[in-house]
């Protein structure tokens, strides 16, 4: 998905943006040496792509993937991350960054504020690994082999993977 992430709002019809990309945070320093080097608004042609969006706990969590296609920057890293942003568009946060080889597959987040990510390693253009990492207050929970089931609406407990 390219584009801003946006907010509808259900009473009024009205759609806001709520985030134009992570990049817009320019000037910003959310904590990892690849990201923050992004953000200094020094690097031309940078792409940005959101995937997998979740909402729970008044917040937003979703991945991006961020690369320059300027030449003269080959040397700096594709950066894949999950991040959570608030519901009226402040406190952008770096939740988790993902190695360079793995892109997120799956976000869910719960409504404690626990979020579930799930990941795939690629090697020339083919799945070779897939992770499961949680954060928040069900993560030691969930990494025992419990595992969230997305249901129409809501993610519920009934699978334990081991």
């Amino acid at each position: 998905m390219n584009g801003p992430l946006r907010v509808l709002d259900v009473e009024t019809g009205e759609a806001s943006i709520l985030l134009e990309g992570v990049t817009a945070a320019r000037g910003r320093r959310l904590g990892h040496r690849t990201l923050d080097r992004y953000l200094t608004g020094r690097v031309p042609d940078v792409e940005e792509s959101l995937a997998e969006i979740a909402v729970a706990d008044r917040c937003v969590w979703f991945g991006a993937s961020i690369v320059t296609l300027s030449f003269r920057w080959w040397w700096l890293p594709r950066f894949h991350g999950v991040f959570s942003i608030g519901l009226d568009g402040g406190d952008l946060r770096l939740v988790a960054t993902v190695p360079r080889q793995e892109q997120v597959r799956d976000v869910v987040a719960l409504a404690d504020g626990t979020v579930v990510v799930d990941t795939e390693r690629y090697r020339r253009m083919r799945v070779v690994d897939r992770r499961r990492c949680q954060f928040g207050p069900l993560a030691a929970f969930l990494a025992d082999g419990w595992s969230p089931m997305p249901t129409s609406s809501d993610p519920e407990f009934g699978v334990r993977l081991a």
